[in-house]
């Protein structure tokens, strides 16, 4: 009678359990049976999961409430294909491309559109200023066109000069002081007629770029010296006041006839420090290749004040 009694609660327990399972089998296979069957986190016709199916859909961290899309994570590739040199992989698009402001040149490889040039990291291209080009060996990747100078991140054309031919064969001329002074500055520029400018016939672009070159070449004696002061009238001078300046700087060939030497004032402002300062940037210019010789000696000779001011926008005063 025991044995019997506990075959039947074992029977009942065993039954209740298959219903239960089968119960569940049908919770789950009927969720939105009558809406269109689940899409998502919700039903085909846009209603939401019931309470009873929300708990078999896991991935619905909202419990069902609305119709969104489980999130699964994008497969991830350990290769990728290979592209051509200079091109890169674009995971977006998942095609080789070039950088911004490249274009796919013949062969496959990239290449600056018109109007750029390389970037001195290599890594894309920039715009080019009006009136340059691309130069890898300077360090801001470009360079000014010939008969322009390179005035911050723009090109400024050089000034024209009639002089520009005739620079490089000026005829030596004697400046010999008399009672009355001969030579007369006319502010910060040297009298024309007594110092016109002369230059070393064989200085060339890869003779004053070498370092040294000024230090070599530079020869005024003092004897040489006291007779220009005399002759532009300055009885007394120091190294404050006054230079014996070269018209035609060394370092861009001038020479060291007394046609190309003046005194010249430190005051009123531009004086012989400022003229310092613009030889040694046409000088940087013409090294770079940004002007030719000819030109920046010329520039200088004509009416350096003129292109101090052009280049570094002060006004003479």
């Amino acid at each position: 009678m025991k044995n019997l009694l506990h075959r039947r609660l074992w029977l009942l327990s065993a039954t209740f359990g298959v219903l239960l399972v089968h119960g569940t089998a049908l919770a789950h296979s009927g969720c939105c049976s009558s809406h269109g069957g689940v899409v998502g986190c919700g039903c085909g016709d846009g209603s939401p999961l019931s309470a009873t199916c929300a708990p078999y859909y896991p991935e619905c961290s909202n419990g069902g409430s609305t119709n969104q899309t489980p999130s699964y994570s994008t497969p991830s590739y350990t290769t990728q294909p290979s592209c051509p040199t200079g091109q890169h992989f674009d995971v977006n698009s998942n095609e080789c491309s070039c950088p911004s402001g490249m274009s796919v040149m013949a062969g496959g490889s990239c290449g600056c559109n018109a109007g750029y040039t390389l970037a001195p990291s290599a890594t894309y291209c920039m715009r080019l200023p009006a009136h340059a080009h691309g130069d890898q060996s300077n360090s801001d990747g470009w360079q000014c066109d010939t008969g322009y100078l390179k005035q911050g991140s723009s090109c400024t054309k050089v000034m024209s000069s009639s002089s520009s031919s005739s620079v490089s064969s000026v005829k030596p001329v004697t400046v010999t002081p008399k009672n009355n002074t001969k030579c007369h500055v006319n502010g910060a520029l040297p009298d024309t007629s007594c110092t016109p400018g002369a230059v070393f016939q064989d200085a060339t672009k890869d003779k004053i770029c070498i370092s040294g070159y000024t230090k070599k070449v530079r020869n005024v004696s003092v004897s040489l010296k006291n007779k220009i002061y005399s002759a532009y009238g300055v009885i007394k001078h120091t190294a404050a006041t006054y230079e014996m300046d070269h018209l035609i700087p060394l370092e861009l060939g001038g020479n060291n006839d007394i046609t190309n030497l003046f005194p010249e004032a430190a005051n009123p402002k531009p004086g012989f420090h400022e003229k310092d300062k613009l030889e040694n940037y046409l000088h940087k210019q013409v090294c770079n290749g940004a002007m030719t010789l000819q030109e920046a000696q010329a520039e200088i000779a004509t009416d350096w004040l003129k292109t101090y001011n052009t280049i570094f926008s002060i006004s003479s005063h």
